[in-house]
C-alpha cells in the first residue's frame, strides 16, 4: 500500500513503483492534536492495530511512518516468545575472558588478539575486545575448556602473549549489561564479581525494557486520516 503511493518511474523500459522516493511530513507528532497516542498489545501487528483503530488494514502503513519504524523486527515491540529467542541467540553463547592488568603491563597491544588457544590446544575465535577492562569474548562450545593460561593468536594465529585467565564469565541473557546508579565509573567486572547487588540491569532486563519502551506509539486520529493519506498521496506524487 505504501509504495503504491509513491507514483511510478521507468527502469529499463519498465514502470515501476519510485521507491527511492522518500516523503516527510514535518513537525513533532507527539505535540499535534490529530494524533492519539496508543500502547502495542502483545501479539499486536500493524495491521491488526489499522483494523482495530481505522477499520481497515490499508491504513498500517501510516503507522509505521508516523512513528518511523523501519524494521518490523526491531522496531516493533517483539512477542515474548519472539523476545525470549532474540535475546538467547544474542548473549546465550558468549564465554568473557578478564585477565590482571599487571600481567598485561601494556606488553602488546591487547586487542591484536583474534585467537586464544587453550591449555588442551583448543583455539577460538575472539568476537570482541575491550582494553579497558582487559576483556576478551568468544563463542561459547561444548569443547571450550579455560583454565590456567592461554595463549593469544594473531590472524595467522602466531603467538603473541601467554597469560593467566583471572575470570571467566558465561554472557549469557542473566549477566550483568549495565548499572544503573549514575555511576558511570563503576566496571562491570566489579558488578560480575558482586553478583545480587541492587542497581544491576542484567541483559534480559535491558532487551525486555526497551522492548516494552516501542509499546508507545502514536496513531493519526480516525477524523484526521484521510486527510493525513491525501496530503502524503499529493506530496508522493510532486515532482
Amino acid at each position: 500500500m505504501y509504495f503504491n503511493k509513491l507514483g511510478t518511474t521507468e527502469y529499463n523500459g519498465i514502470v515501476i513503483p519510485d521507491i527511492l522516493k522518500r516523503i516527510s511530513l514535518t513537525g513533532d507528532v507527539s505535540k499535534s492534536n490529530l494524533v492519539d497516542q496508543y500502547s502495542i498489545g502483545e501479539g499486536e501487528t500493524p495491521e491488526s492495530v489499522s483494523f482495530d483503530y481505522y477499520g481497515s488494514v490499508d491504513y498500517y502503513w501510516t503507522i509505521l511512518l508516523v512513528n518511523n519504524i523501519k524494521s518490523r523486527y526491531f522496531d516493533w515491540p517483539m512477542s515474548s516468545q519472539e523476545l525470549g529467542q532474540y535475546v538467547e541467540s544474542k548473549y546465550g553463547n558468549r564465554i568473557a575472558l578478564f585477565f590482571k592488568e599487571t600481567d598485561i603491563n601494556n606488553q602488546f597491544n591487547f586487542c591484536d588478539t583474534k585467537y586464544i588457544r587453550n591449555s588442551a590446544g583448543k583455539i577460538s575465535t575472539v568476537s570482541e575486545c575491550d582494553r579497558n577492562l582487559n576483556k576478551i569474548v568468544i563463542a561459547k562450545t561444548e569443547e571450550i575448556v579455560i583454565s590456567g593460561s592461554v595463549q593469544f593468536l594473531d590472524i595467522n594465529q602466531k603467538t603473541i602473549a601467554s597469560l593467566v585467565v583471572s575470570r571467566v564469565v558465561y554472557e549469557n541473557m542473566y549477566a550483568v549489561h549495565h548499572t544503573n546508579d549514575g555511576d558511570e565509573n563503576r566496571t562491570y567486572l566489579n558488578e560480575y564479581i558482586a553478583q545480587g547487588q541492587q542497581n544491576i540491569v542484567s541483559n534480559y532486563d535491558y532487551e525486555v525494557q526497551e522492548n516494552e519502551n516501542r509499546r508507545s506509539i502514536f496513531l493519526i486520529n480516525p477524523t484526521y486520516i484521510s486527510t493525513y493519506v491525501n496530503s502524503f498521496k499529493v506530496l508522493a506524487r510532486a515532482d
